[in-house]
């Protein structure tokens, strides 16, 4: 079973539960950035402003652009504990994370931050058991794998920073110093979620020739859009978006809902690049949070410079295959069904046949020890002698050869037991046992039985070709005085 992964909260610089539970003194101000996260940020023009965040949570941290200043004078308190001094300025970075606080207990806290004067554009805070949810937006970065399912051709990169312009050296860093990136037609990823909204970010390289066109498909619903936008105005001198918002949806109805991005195609140098997903969800705590699990299937996946987060796209609460076409062989369900079915009539037939067959034993016990046989053989050569001496016959007798000039030809006799003329005697005496107790049912047996040894007789020694006479002059080479005796029918004589 998939564990739930960790819940992060991330509050703009705009948001109100941010307005309420955050006072900054001086007053600061807000500044329209297209790069920044929701469009804004706040900033202040002194370097000794002063901030006091209330927040629930177990760990938080601040992201915004460098000071202005290199004062090392910044000091951070968290629950009137001793202050820790942090040094936040970094002149190049125009954004990245410039505070993480320390692993905290799961309840209400208070950080200040004394004497700063870097930017804020929105802070992420750990949720707890006990944080509440509601009117909240959770961030799932690109490298939670455990509920961004890849597959394709995905490269997982980190310790990523980028160019912002290209007259000026300032860098950006995405979340957690990582993103994925894709290249190749048939690269997606599906996003499952519980919330009544849904955002995805990347990043956007403005500087580069090419396009990349990508599939949004939401419940169900699709949107094909083109990137760098066509008559989209970008500034000359920007290289490279962060925070670069590829779709957005905020009018979803309470529930569980799919999103499936799929990339379409890729021209030139151009790239796709995802950084993190937002949705407001529609649970109030974490663990009221849903746990999709994603099945093993027959569809690896595979990664460009390989990244072990490229994973199967299908759900383990709804197993369906995707609108790709799968290598899964499909079981032939109706040619099941009908062999177990012609299995189970054959079997019961079977039943029924071997019961009869038992029954019939039953009633008439002798019938298997008196049952006539069909001999294998019936044409044989056999010295001069009369029918009366088959029975004397040895059960096997080889081949013998006459030397050359002589004219008897090579003989043989049968070789099987069923074969075998005393059989025919044993009958014959059996036969003779019937008469001791004649009723009018067994003169009918005995009548029936009488003809079919009769004919068995006749088949033995129908062609039966007797020796050549043994005259006292010489022989004809290849000439046989043989002769075939016939028996006379007994047929009609009952």
């Amino acid at each position: 079973m998939v564990s739930r992964s960790q819940v992060t909260l991330i509050i703009d610089d705009r948001d109100k539960s941010f307005i309420t539970n955050i006072s900054i003194t001086p007053e600061p101000l807000s500044w329209d950035d297209p790069d920044a996260y929701r469009g804004s940020y706040i900033t202040q023009n002194t370097s000794s402003a002063n901030a006091k965040i209330t927040f629930y949570g177990t760990s938080i941290s601040f992201w915004g652009h460098s000071g202005s200043s290199s004062l090392e004078t910044t000091t951070v308190r968290i629950d009137s504990r001793d202050p820790v001094r942090v040094d936040p300025f970094k002149p190049e970075f125009a954004s990245y994370q410039w505070y993480q606080s320390p692993l905290l207990s799961d309840e209400e806290h208070i950080i200040e931050c004394l004497d700063f004067d870097s930017g804020f554009d929105f802070v992420l805070v750990t949720a707890g058991d006990t944080t509440p949810l509601s009117g909240r937006t959770i961030l799932v970065d690109d490298s939670v794998i455990k509920e961004i399912w890849y597959d394709g051709q995905w490269l997982q990169k980190e310790n990523q920073t980028y160019e912002k312009y290209n007259s000026a050296h300032e860098v950006a860093e995405p979340i957690d110093k990582t993103t994925h990136i894709s290249t190749h037609p048939g690269d997606f990823f599906e996003f499952r979620f519980a919330g009544t909204a849904v955002s995805v970010y990347g990043i956007l390289d403005v500087n580069t020739t090419g396009s990349f066109t990508l599939d949004f498909t939401l419940d169900g619903s699709q949107r094909r859009s083109i990137y760098p936008e066509e008559g989209r105005q970008t500034s000359v001198d920007v290289a490279t978006r962060n925070n670069f918002q590829f779709f957005t949806n905020t009018t979803l109805s309470n529930g569980n809902h799919t999103l499936r991005v799929d990339v379409v195609a890729v021209e030139g140098p151009q790239r796709f690049e995802l950084d993190y997903i937002t949705y407001a969800p529609s649970f109030d705590f974490v663990g009221q949070k849903p746990v999709f699990e994603r099945p093993a299937t027959p569809t690896g996946s595979a990664t460009g410079s390989p990244s072990s987060t490229a994973r199967p796209s299908e759900f383990a609460s709804q197993p369906s295959q995707d609108a790709h076409p799968s290598t899964t062989r499909h079981v032939p369900i109706g040619a099941i069904v009908g062999a177990t079915i012609g299995g189970l009539i054959l079997l019961l037939a079977v039943a029924i046949l071997l019961f009869l067959r038992a029954k019939r034993r039953k009633r008439n016990p002798s019938e298997s020890a008196n049952a006539i046989r069909p001999f294998l053989s019936t044409s044989v050569n056999v010295m001069d002698q009369n029918p009366e001496s088959i029975s004397t016959m040895p059960k096997h007798r080889k081949a013998r050869k006459q030397p050359l000039g002589g004219s008897e030809s090579v003989q043989s006799t049968p070789t099987t037991s069923d074969a075998h003329p005393g059989r025919v005697r044993r009958g014959t005496e059996e036969t003779s046992t019937l008469t001791n107790d004649l009723t009018p049912s067994r003169v009918v047996e005995l009548y029936d039985r009488i003809n079919m040894l009769t004919r068995e007789n006749q088949r033995l020694v129908r062609d039966y070709v007797l020796p050549p006479q043994y005259n006292e002059g010489p022989a004809t080479l290849g000439r046989s005085n043989s002769r075939t005796v016939t028996l006379p029918s007994y047929d009609n004589e009952l």
